[in-house]
């Protein structure tokens, strides 16, 4: 993952976003579902990809992750209950 991760992401077929917000358990379980049917696809894709001359094809990386997570300055910020 490190050598996947040793790019700037700057050319014109690469694409790297961070994004990060607060859900309810509704909408997580939509964006788990758009996340799998992402997966889906791109593994679709590659088995179509497969019968075309190696020479027409390339290898591609997809990292999908989500977790639960805060910033630690917002860990930092909330009140302490006593």
């Amino acid at each position: 993952m490190d050598d996947f991760l040793k790019s700037n992401f700057a050319r014109e077929d690469e694409s790297m976003a961070f994004v990060h917000g607060m859900f309810t358990d509704q909408a997580l379980a939509q964006i788990l579902d758009e996340l799998h049917r992402m997966r889906k696809k791109f593994t679709e894709l590659h088995e179509e990809s497969l019968s075309a001359p190696l020479n027409r094809r390339r290898g591609i990386g997809l990292l999908l992750a989500m977790r639960g997570w805060e910033p630690a300055d917002f860990t930092a910020l909330r009140r302490q209950v006593v």
